[in-house]
């Protein structure tokens, strides 16, 4: 049976495929390090990484290890917080990704009343929304606002996404107001990333449908910069439901065909991933459950179309 601390070693080694950093990491010496590898790769039978004086690779046989040592060690974190928890001591480090814009606007105000309630937890958070590796990235959850969430990870549905077109006042005063989506044609639209290539867009406002040609004159992956733009008198832009429910922009912001809906947003679900199984550990669950809305997140009002 393998050493736990020859495991740990392992490890380390292959999550930073230097020697150097797994021993700084551990508080040990590179010899002793190394010394623990050779210890495991004996145990095993097998060679589990490739060495040479540049680099440090696995092999297969040491992919397929570690891919079994980070899931023991989750099992073990898990054990550790149910043990806190019976006691009624959650504690411990939670480690989430999420994407920018709704980590800044949603997440991070959240978490800090979270710390609040659970001094003894530390949460790491990652302000990103590109594909991870929960296991290699060591992250407990991910959120992520996407129309397609990967089959390949559990998954939980925190809440709706809705998307709406707003511009500044000024801006409207300026160019005058759309009153059907065709109108949209005459005027500067900025769109997010997501609908960077498309060009057709179906309004419908329960009655009656249209369908739209749009160039958008300009397209970010950060909505929150799309924002800083609108209240720029930039354009028409289409920002989503969270943004524009803080009620924090600098200039008056009106909704644009309060009354048409796009069938489809670029981004419609908001959605939890974590490894698959769907086991949490309890901190990081008790967090996930924090962070899930307990009703839909708000929009820009249709009557007056200033964000709440």
């Amino acid at each position: 049976m393998p050493r736990l601390e020859d495991l740990a070693a392992f490890a380390e080694v292959a999550r930073s495929l230097s020697f150097t950093r797994a021993a700084d990491a551990l508080s040990l010496s590179r010899p002793a390090v190394s010394k623990r590898i050779n210890a495991l790769e004996l145990e095993v039978g097998t060679a589990l990484l490739k060495r040479s004086t540049r680099r440090v690779e696995l092999t297969d046989a040491g992919t397929a290890l570690l891919s079994h040592v980070d899931q023991a060690a989750s099992e073990i974190a898990a054990g550790v917080d149910a043990a806190r928890a019976a006691v009624g001591r959650l504690a411990g480090l939670v480690r989430i990704s999420v994407p920018p814009s709704y980590g800044n606007t949603v997440v991070l105000p959240k978490v800090l009343v979270f710390l609040r309630h659970y001094p003894a937890v530390q949460v790491d958070v990652e302000l990103s929304d590109h594909p991870i590796d929960l296991i290699a990235e060591r992250f407990d959850f991910a959120l992520r606002v996407t129309a397609a969430p990967p089959p390949q990870a559990s998954m939980r549905r925190i809440a709706a996404i809705g998307w709406r077109l707003v511009a500044s006042r000024c801006y409207l005063q300026s160019h005058g107001t759309p009153r059907r989506p065709a109108d949209l044609r005459d005027h500067q639209v900025l769109l997010p990333s997501a609908y960077r290539g498309r060009s057709d867009f179906t309004f419908s406002n329960g009655r009656t449908s249209e369908t739209v040609r749009i160039n958008a004159a300009l397209s970010t992956t950060w909505t929150d910069s799309i924002a800083r733009l609108v209240a720029a008198d930039a354009g028409i832009a289409l920002l989503p439901d969270y943004l524009l429910a803080t009620g924090a922009q600098p200039v008056e912001i009106d909704a644009v065909l309060p009354d048409w809906q796009l069938e489809r947003g670029p981004a419609d679900e908001l959605v939890a991933l974590f490894l698959p199984g769907g086991r949490l550990r309890v901190a990081a669950r008790v967090l996930l459950d924090f962070l899930t809305p307990s009703a839909p997140v708000g929009g820009v009002g249709s009557r007056n179309g200033r964000g709440r």
